[in-house]
């Protein structure tokens, strides 16, 4: 597994960041959840609701017990998934601080993808869902799913006590010094 920390400005962001994502299909969290991640060995589903929302919602997703991804695979409107996945899913930054963890997954975890589509045909509208981008990755995606692992910081984002104990826990320290393939960057 790949690691790389990334240290960029939202308009450096946009720019940089957004084209790497082409063709990739990635789940994100915040840094607290992904050492809670790292030491279950899997991203979890919530459709118990045992995680905090994002969103003040019905996800669509977590009700069928998928993990939600951002899907820049199966999308054929590169142009509104650029608007969304910046405006509607907020890839960078959703209320936890300065750093996002952008997870990927491997090539061949994604024919078990759901599309947004399948929320479309069961017209299952009173759910929240983001059309021509969200996917859904049925029950868990373990570790060995992921391919890389990005740590994005936002430098004009204010970064909140919370994010920097969990960046700071001597877990993350451990996890990242003991990893021979990783390439950081800051």
């Amino acid at each position: 597994m790949k690691f790389e920390a990334i240290s960029l400005s939202y308009g450096s962001a946009t720019r940089k960041i957004v084209p790497r994502l082409k063709g990739r299909v990635f789940h994100i969290t915040s840094p607290a959840n992904f050492i809670s991640i790292i030491k279950s060995g899997a991203i979890s589903n919530n459709q118990n609701g045992v995680f905090p929302k994002n969103w003040n919602c019905s996800s669509y997703f977590a009700n069928k017990g998928c993990v939600s991804v951002c899907d820049l695979v199966n999308n054929k409107k590169p142009r509104v998934t650029r608007q969304r996945f910046l405006s509607d899913y907020r890839i960078f930054g959703q209320g936890w601080g300065a750093t996002t963890v952008f997870m990927f997954l491997s090539p061949f975890a994604h024919k078990q993808l759901i599309t947004w589509r399948s929320w479309q045909k069961e017209k299952a509208y009173g759910q929240q869902v983001v059309p021509d981008l969200e996917s859904g990755f049925p029950g868990e995606i373990l570790l060995g799913d992921i391919e890389e692992i990005w740590f994005l910081t936002i430098t004009d984002i204010r970064v909140s006590e919370e994010l920097i104990k969990a960046m700071e826990s001597p877990f993350m320290k451990a996890d990242l010094s003991l990893k021979s393939e990783a390439t950081l960057k800051w």
